[in-house]
């Protein structure tokens, strides 16, 4: 059986099992991630406060600004939340490290997606990255690949500082001095840049994969997410996601249709040399661990 065709089973074994009465509002599972979230649910930056550009030599307030833009999980919820992220990065440290029985070919590059808009995958960029940030011994650049919607640039007032765009339109450019610090040590953002007419055509470029090597080069333990436009809104998604030996697809599990389901994952290029995971949000139940898992020839589910 293929990786999609498991990847496939195992969504559909979900939908056909869920009541008919289920709705949105419902608790998250224990496996799952809760993203009753303004900002990500409405697709609407206008929603989102608009935050300062920080300030030359200023750290980002990581925690602070997710709160206040709706991000971070109410204070009656947020131990659960932790302790979901607390499982869902343990496979994504050991596929990108070789802490596992296999080493993911570029496992240190991990792509965040989802079907369709507002399913939750900028929460879980965040999120997850929040979660990596606090291991002792990686540290975790996020990238701002969803370069029309911007919404990790916009959460925290990069969207008008250089970044990723203005780094493939210039190779000169030092990407260094692009990454924004945050007050978690272990945490840095690269936000979008500046938007053009020729997003797909840069993002395809040798200059992105060249960016992306320098990056890891530069640091051994560094991990590196992007969070990149849903797979069925843009050619820039599987693009993007084709850097990564890792691939978190973000499904709502109430509301997205299978169809659509089916139709993003065979949108992607995943070979046996990948990784596909899923965070499965807004479930009604809890479906076992085995649900988040990664679907590979030497994967279990």
């Amino acid at each position: 059986m293929s990786i999609i065709e498991k990847a496939i089973r195992k969504v559909r074994k979900f939908e056909e099992d869920r009541p008919e009465d289920v709705t949105v509002t419902q608790v998250a599972s224990e496996t799952s991630v809760q993203t009753d979230i303004t900002g990500e649910e409405t697709d609407n930056s206008a929603s989102i406060p608009k935050r300062p550009q920080p300030k030359p030599g200023t750290a980002l307030a990581f925690t602070d600004g997710l709160r206040e833009s709706g991000y971070l999980a109410p204070e009656e919820q947020l131990q659960r939340t932790i302790d979901e992220y607390r499982r869902i990065k343990r496979p994504v440290i050991e596929n990108a490290f070789g802490k596992s029985s296999h080493l993911i070919n570029k496992g240190r590059q991990i792509v965040i997606t989802s079907s369709i808009p507002a399913e939750g995958k900028s929460y879980t960029s965040l999120n997850l990255a929040l979660s990596l940030a606090r291991e002792r011994d990686y540290s975790v650049l996020l990238i701002d690949a969803d370069v029309t919607k911007a919404r990790v640039s916009h959460i925290f007032g990069l969207e008008d500082l250089p970044g990723l765009m203005d780094i493939l339109q210039d190779n000169s450019r030092d990407a260094s001095g692009c990454l924004m610090p945050t007050d978690l040590e272990n945490l840095s953002i690269l936000p979008a840049g500046q938007k053009t007419d020729h997003n797909t055509e840069l993002l395809s470029s040798e200059t992105m994969q060249q960016l992306l090597d320098s990056l890891l080069a530069e640091d051994s333990n560094r991990i590196v997410l992007l969070d990149a436009p849903p797979l069925l809104s843009t050619p820039e998604a599987v693009i993007v996601s084709g850097y990564a030996g890792q691939v978190l697809l973000v499904v709502e599990a109430v509301n997205t249709p299978k169809n659509v389901v089916d139709q993003a994952l065979k949108s992607l290029d995943i070979g046996d040399d990948k990784a596909l995971g899923f965070v499965l949000n807004k479930t009604h139940r809890s479906i076992g661990f085995d649900y988040y898992g990664y679907y590979d020839d030497y994967g279990r589910e």
